[in-house]
């Protein structure tokens, strides 16, 4: 089995929620990212293999936010990108799942990590539909796939 080696980090900034990158589209970060780890590593974005990307909270505008990053990141559209959601972990699987891929011959260089912005998650509120409940005034709820938020 290959012996694989972790030649390069980067991150961008934490934001707080509805904070200053609020705004920021997350395929935007992790276009910078992208790029940035690959010249940190001596690569060129037409030798990497596969983009691994992990991201919990996935919104319509971006369902494969790795795919959308590296055509963001300008890189060229014949590497691939896949995008993995296991909530907390995710991050961790895809570097792992990258790891799995270079160790059983299927690649040989893999862009992998964590990419979310909770700002732009989508968002819906439970009981719309129900006056009663939507309009409460101490009870406001912000449902985030899985993660409640009690306002």
């Amino acid at each position: 089995m290959k012996d694989v080696v972790i030649v390069s980090g980067v991150r961008t900034p934490i934001g707080k929620f509805a904070g200053t990158l609020k705004d920021v589209p997350v395929y935007k970060l992790a276009g910078l990212v992208l790029n940035e780890a690959a010249g940190r590593a001596g690569i060129r974005p037409v030798e990497v293999d596969d983009v691994i990307m992990a991201q919990s909270y996935q919104n319509g505008e971006c369902a494969n936010g790795a795919r959308i990053a590296l055509l963001e990141a300008g890189w060229p559209v014949e590497v691939p990108g896949v995008t993995i959601d296991r909530r907390c972990c995710s991050g961790l699987d895809a570097v792992f799942f990258g790891v799995m891929k270079i160790q059983t011959d299927n690649a040989d260089i893999i862009v992998a990590g964590g990419m979310d912005s909770m700002s732009q998650a989508e968002l819906y509120y439970n009981g719309l539909s129900w006056p009663k409940t939507c309009f409460r005034k101490n009870i406001r709820r912000m449902r985030f796939n899985g993660i409640y938020c009690y306002l």
